[in-house]
């Protein structure tokens, strides 16, 4: 009996241990989920976190979601995020900037396939990949709604990406839809101008769709306001180029202004050691000093194809659709998207039978 008390003793030991370890690692929460927006869900979801601790680069946490880690990559702001702050950590940073213009906060650029709208399991991982912050949420909010965390609940909420939460009065017929929340240091509203002052920005990208290995060519970068009057307006856009595993080649912040249309010419050159590799440019206004009427052209995204010059041009846009890279690309996609999941109760529950069967052994308990 002593012995099996023993055992027993050790075990909950060990659980003590496993808790007290998860709470002082723990320093980054989720604050706010937006996983049904308005229209398409499709690169416009995304998530808010908040730092309770010490100081923490972002760049070297991972966002859990479907059993898979996703790295997260700096856009704006703050890379380092203090006590009290706040970061939003988007499925495509350009289209989270083109819905939201006026955004100056932190912002960390990530990768998943879709937030379920039925709920699911989130959490944020340390540089280790330890789970630090782990949640379930639920379908609590209506369309373009979001959840905020209150007290470890969510609760329905108006979306305020990288400012305090506000949540919705008890009674929702006595909340005033035009209320916003108002943060001038961190997330300003956008001015109101008057009709004169309207403007239609839109974003395009020209190029070659394959180029060659190791050779120089240009793409271009076209802004035009549709709303064509005799007033030029300025603008402040963000180019990358990225690869497929988020890998940024090419950072450029352009500023100009645009009467009806400019455009802006640029040289590259990519270097692979495989048969085939894609890159992604984007590009997205990320200001404007007037009412643009219509947000959704103020992005565009362009696929470019590098092959090497033994690679024949017939197959290259077969090979890219069917994903037939080569064996080395195939092996670095397959330790990207196959992450090791977190440990479960299961997991829990194994190593504490390993325990007791481990002190079973010494004892000579049957």
């Amino acid at each position: 009996m002593k012995a099996i008390h023993l055992l027993l003793y050790l075990a909950v030991i060990f659980l003590f241990i496993s808790q007290i370890e998860l709470k002082v690692s723990a320093n980054v929460i989720i604050s706010e989920i937006m996983y049904n927006p308005n229209g398409s869900d499709k690169n416009n979801e995304w998530i808010e976190v908040q730092n309770t601790g010490n100081d923490v680069n972002l760049t070297k946490f991972y966002f859990y979601e479907q059993e898979t880690n996703h790295r997260l990559k700096f856009i704006q702001g703050k890379e380092i995020i203090s006590n009290g702050e706040c970061a939003v950590i988007s499925q495509d940073w350009s289209s989270f900037l083109a819905k939201n213009p006026n955004f100056r906060g932190n912002l960390f650029d990530s990768s998943w396939s879709s937030l379920k709208n039925s709920g699911e399991t989130l959490g944020i991982k340390d540089k280790n990949k330890k789970i630090i912050d782990i949640i379930n949420y639920t379908n609590l909010a209506q369309e373009g709604k979001a959840l905020c965390r209150e007290n470890n609940n969510f609760k329905e909420c108006e979306p305020s990406p990288g400012i305090p939460n506000k949540i919705f009065a008890e009674n929702k017929s006595k909340y005033k839809k035009e209320e916003t929340v108002q943060n001038k240091g961190t997330y300003p509203q956008k001015q109101q101008f008057q009709d004169k002052n309207s403007c239609d920005f839109e974003v395009e990208i020209a190029g070659p769709e394959v180029v060659q290995n190791n050779k120089n060519f240009n793409y271009e970068i076209v802004v035009s306001n549709k709303a064509c009057k005799k007033t030029k307006y300025s603008y402040k856009a963000r180019t990358t180029i990225e690869d497929f595993f988020g890998n940024i080649y090419s950072d450029k912040i352009l500023k100009g202004e645009v009467l009806c249309s400019e455009s802006r010419t640029y040289d590259q050159n990519f270097k692979i050691n495989g048969k085939i590799n894609a890159y992604r440019i984007r590009t997205a206004i990320l200001e404007e000093n007037c009412s643009d009427k219509d947000m959704e052209n103020n992005m565009a995204v362009k696929t470019i194809v590098v092959k090497n010059n033994n690679f024949a041009d017939k197959k290259t846009k077969t090979d890219l659709k069917n994903n037939k890279y080569d064996e080395e690309t195939e092996q670095k996609i397959a330790e990207f998207e196959h992450q090791k999941p977190i440990p479960t109760g299961n997991f829990i529950k194994k190593s504490l039978l390993e325990i007791v069967n481990f002190f079973k052994r010494i004892f000579g308990i049957k």
